[in-house]
């Protein structure tokens, strides 16, 4: 009974594609960037890696000058977060889904994670890329958990490629119109 809708045989160049794309352009991007060679050929880099993607992943024309504009106006902004956030901790996993059962419950929690970033003292730190606006401190803690349980699935070991450890930040990187980038600080009792 584990039936899914087959995606359309028409896909149409719409906000949920956009997004699929961008976290594809973000992954090829982030796994190989190299800021020490500056910030014009990191924006130079981004803008190669979204034509890549985009030539690849979405058949229409004006679909694909419409996004990577969106891209290229936020691109510099987005630079020079990416630089503080490489400053502050080493890229570990990306675009990576796995899962934590709980047997005493017979539950498991799945995720598919965006980024970790780890710390040198061993922290990570939980990256998610929004194209729309993302969701405020408040929304996240009382609606949108998805951050905060991919956290639980970190320090708990649910994601296999990295060993178990403290979250000690959740930050939604905003790709959109209005680039957001606002870090929320975990106590270790909130994961």
């Amino acid at each position: 009974a584990r039936l899914r809708p087959l995606d359309p045989l028409h896909q149409q160049a719409d906000a949920p594609l956009r997004g699929t794309v961008l976290h594809k352009v973000m992954e090829q991007f982030i796994r190989g960037l190299d800021l020490s060679q500056g910030a014009d050929a990191a924006h130079k880099r981004l803008l190669r890696v979204a034509d890549q993607v985009l030539d690849a992943e979405a058949p229409w024309p004006a679909a694909k000058v419409l996004w990577k504009s969106k891209l290229e106006r936020v691109a510099d902004r987005f630079l020079a977060g990416e630089a503080l956030r490489q400053s502050l901790a080493e890229v570990v996993l990306l675009e990576e889904q796995d899962a934590l059962h709980f047997p005493e419950v017979d539950f498991t929690l799945t995720a598919k994670v965006d980024r970790i970033d780890r710390t040198p003292d061993g922290r990570f730190i939980i990256y998610d890329y929004k194209t729309g606006m993302p969701p405020s401190k408040d929304q996240m803690q009382y609606f949108d958990k998805q951050l905060l349980l991919e956290a639980v699935i970190v320090e708990l070991g649910g994601f296999r490629k990295i060993v178990s450890g403290e979250v000690s930040q959740v930050a939604h990187i905003g790709l959109g119109a209005n680039p957001v980038f606002d870090p929320i600080t975990l106590e270790p009792s909130e994961t």
